[in-house]
C-alpha cells in the first residue's frame, strides 16, 4: 500500500476501449461540445467537395448564407467552449493497476493527502487504470438546501468495469479544511444526490467506502446552527433529540450555555422547522432537557456540537 503512482496520462473525451463505458461517463462531454462537433462535420463536408457543393450553393444562395453564418458563430463561441471546458476540469491523473498490485494493494494519492484512493488487494480482480478527476465543487450538480461544498467534485473512473471485486470495498479518504457541522460524502446518481457511508476519522478527515467502478462524489457540511435555543417534548423518554440540521442516528453533544452543564443525545427525529422557529437549535426529548435545565423554563440557549455521525450502512449506488 505504500506504493504511490500518478501518471499524467489522460483518456479520449470519448470513454475508454477497456470493459463496458458507464453511461455517466459521456456525460462529462458536455452536450454543447458534441453539438459543436456534430455542426462542423457537415461544414467540413462543404468545403472538401467544392465542385459539386459549389454549384449546389450557387442555384441556393440562402443556403451558403445560411451555412457561411452557422460557420462564423462556431467559430466565435468554439473558443469559449474550449475555455469552459478547460476551467471545468482542474486536475485528471490516470494510474496504471498492474497485476502485482491487484494482488498487492496500492494508494493513490493527489495532491497534498487531499485525496487518497486505497485498493486493498483484490478489490481489482485483473489489471486496469484508475482515472480520478477533480473538478471544481461549482461544476457539481446543485445541492440540497443546507448543504454547502466542503471539497472539490471529485470522478473516480476505473477503465474496466469487470475488474471491480463488487464483493469488496475501495476506501476514499478525503481532506477537509474547514469543516462546518458533520462531514458528510453524497454521490451523483445520475439525478439525484445519496449519501455513501461516511467515517470522520477527526476535524479535518473523512472516509468513505464504495464498491462500483465509477462514482462521482463531494464533501458536504451542514449549515447548521452551532448555538440557539432548545426546547423539549415528550416522545421516547431518553437520550434522544429532534434535530432540523442532522440526520437520524447522529450523537450530538448540547450544552447548557446559562450553567454548562451537557448531555448526548442521538438524533431520532426531525424538527422544529427552521423557517418557523428560525433561533430554534434542538428539541430535546423531556429526559435529556431535564438533565441539563429545568423544564418550567420552557427553552434555554444551548450550544449543539456534534460528536459521531449516524451507523455506518452497507449502500449500493
Amino acid at each position: 500500500m505504500s506504493d504511490w503512482c500518478a501518471s499524467p496520462h489522460l483518456r479520449s473525451l470519448r470513454g475508454t476501449t477497456v470493459g463496458k463505458p458507464h453511461p455517466e461517463r459521456m456525460t462529462g462531454v458536455g452536450p454543447a461540445f458534441l453539438a459543436w462537433e456534430a455542426s462542423v462535420i457537415p461544414l467540413y463536408d462543404i468545403r472538401s467537395r467544392s465542385s459539386r457543393r459549389l454549384r449546389l450553393y450557387m442555384k441556393h444562395p440562402q443556403k451558403a448564407i445560411l451555412a457561411s453564418a452557422i460557420f462564423v458563430i462556431l467559430a466565435l463561441i468554439s473558443p469559449a467552449l474550449a475555455q469552459e471546458q478547460s476551467i471545468d476540469m482542474v486536475q485528471a491523473t490516470t494510474t496504471e493497476i498492474t497485476a502485482e498490485r491487484v494482488v498487492k494493494g496500492q494508494t493513490i494519492t493527489i495532491g497534498e493527502d487531499e485525496l487518497r484512493l486505497g485498493i486493498f488487494p483484490k478489490v481489482l480482480k485483473s489489471p486496469t487504470a484508475i482515472t480520478v478527476k477533480r473538478r471544481l465543487a461549482s461544476a457539481a450538480p446543485a445541492l440540497l438546501t443546507g448543504l454547502v461544498a466542503l471539497s472539490d467534485y471529485w470522478e473516480i473512473d476505473v477503465a474496466d468495469d469487470a475488474a471491480v471485486n463488487s464483493k469488496k470495498q475501495f476506501v476514499l479518504q478525503f481532506k477537509v479544511a474547514s469543516p462546518q457541522g458533520l462531514p458528510r460524502v453524497l454521490a451523483w446518481q445520475g439525478s439525484k444526490w445519496r449519501e455513501l457511508p461516511t467515517r470522520q476519522l477527526d476535524s479535518n478527515k473523512v472516509r468513505v467506502y464504495f464498491s462500483v467502478p465509477f462514482v462521482r462524489i463531494i464533501v458536504v457540511g451542514n449549515v447548521a446552527l452551532a448555538s440557539g435555543d432548545a426546547s423539549w417534548y415528550r416522545y421516547k423518554k431518553c437520550d434522544c433529540a429532534a434535530s432540523p440540521d442532522y440526520p437520524k442516528g447522529t450523537v450530538l453533544r448540547v450544552t447548557n450555555i446559562n450553567n454548562g452543564k451537557t448531555v448526548d443525545v442521538t438524533v431520532n427525529d426531525f424538527g422544529p422547522e427552521r423557517d418557523i422557529f428560525p433561533n430554534r437549535a434542538i428539541d430535546l426529548d423531556y429526559v435529556a432537557f431535564s438533565k441539563i435545565g429545568n423544564p418550567r423554563a420552557g427553552t434555554i440557549p444551548v450550544t449543539v456540537t456534534p460528536v459521531s455521525g449516524p451507523p455506518l450502512k452497507t449502500l449500493s449506488l
